[in-house]
């Protein structure tokens, strides 16, 4: 079960396990942690793979606009 969130706020952590982002980065869940954290991942420009946690309630789902 894998789905995207798009991020409302920029998330920015200390901590290595956690997926630091900026505001309306798309980023596929790979795992729902608990209720209150995702795991999860994305490319940046550079083709670089980014993952790890981040809280829930920094993102929203993400539904692509039908073309």
């Amino acid at each position: 079960m894998s789905f995207k969130v798009k991020a409302l706020y920029e998330y920015s952590s200390p901590h290595e396990d956690d997926l630091n982002f900026d505001v309306g980065q798309i980023i596929t869940i790979t795992d729902e942690e608990d209720e209150d954290w995702y795991s999860g991942e994305y490319l940046d420009e550079s083709g670089v793979k980014h993952e790890g946690l981040f809280p829930r309630n920094f993102v929203e789902k993400y539904e692509p606009v039908a073309p």
